[in-house]
C-alpha cells in the first residue's frame, strides 16, 4: 500500500538520515523511480525533503525534521527495544511487524532516546533460541490464534483418534513451548 510506503520512506530518512534512492528502493523493494515519485508525493504534503544527485549525493530531510514521540523514560524505551528479542513473536507471524513498529518507534523518538535504544540492541542479547525438534508448526499457531480472535471452538486430535472440542482462551509460550488455555467445549459425538 502506497501510504505504508510513503510512512516508512519518511521513518527511514528520520532514522538513518542521508540515504540514497537506491538504498531506499532495495529497503522499501520498489524502483529507484518508485523513490522519487514518493519523495516528490512527500514534498507536496509539506514533508520538507532534499535531494542531490550524484556523489555523496542522496535524499534527507532539512532542518531536522521530524515527528516526536515524547513522555518516555529511558527504562521504557530499553523495554520496548528488548520485545525485538522476541521468538514467540515470529512464531506468532508477528516478526516483520514488530520490527515495522520498531523503526516507527525509533523515528519518533527524540534523538537522545534514539541512542539508548540502539545501545540496547547493541548491549543486551538473549538466547531464546531452542532445539528445532520443539518449534511449532507454524500453520497449527496460525489456525490457533485465529480460532482465539475469531471465539471459534477448536477440534483438537490426539493420541491417535481422540478428538476432543476446545474453547481457546489464550497461548502462552514458556520456555521455548507454546501451550494453549482454553475450556473444554464436550465430547465430540459427530467425529468419533
Amino acid at each position: 500500500m502506497r501510504a505504508d510506503r510513503l510512512l516508512s520512506l519518511l521513518l527511514l530518512l528520520q532514522t538513518r538520515g542521508r540515504m540514497t534512492a537506491q538504498a531506499l528502493a532495495e529497503q522499501l523493494e520498489v524502483s529507484e523511480r518508485t523513490i522519487y515519485r514518493d519523495i516528490e508525493a512527500l514534498s507536496y504534503a509539506g514533508i520538507p525533503l532534499y535531494t542531490e544527485r550524484g556523489p555523496g549525493g542522496g535524499c534527507e530531510l532539512l532542518d531536522g525534521y521530524q515527528t516526536k514521540l515524547t513522555g518516555l523514560t529511558a527504562p521504557e524505551v530499553r523495554a520496548l527495544f528488548l520485545v525485538s528479542i522476541s521468538i514467540p513473536l515470529a512464531d506468532l507471524g508477528l516478526g516483520q511487524a514488530l520490527e515495522d513498529a520498531l523503526l516507527k518507534l525509533s523515528a519518533a523518538l527524540p534523538a537522545h532516546s534514539r541512542e539508548n535504544a540502539t545501545q540496547v540492541r547493541q548491549r543486551i542479547h538473549m538466547d531464546t533460541t531452542r532445539p528445532t525438534h520443539s518449534r511449532p508448526m507454524a500453520s497449527h499457531l496460525e489456525l490457533i490464534q485465529e480460532a482465539i480472535w475469531q471465539d471459534y471452538t477448536l477440534l483438537l486430535t490426539y493420541k491417535g483418534d481422540h478428538r476432543h472440542l476446545i474453547d481457546p482462551y489464550g497461548l502462552v509460550s514458556q520456555r521455548g513451548a507454546w501451550y494453549l488455555v482454553g475450556a473444554s467445549a464436550g465430547q465430540c459425538k459427530w467425529c468419533v
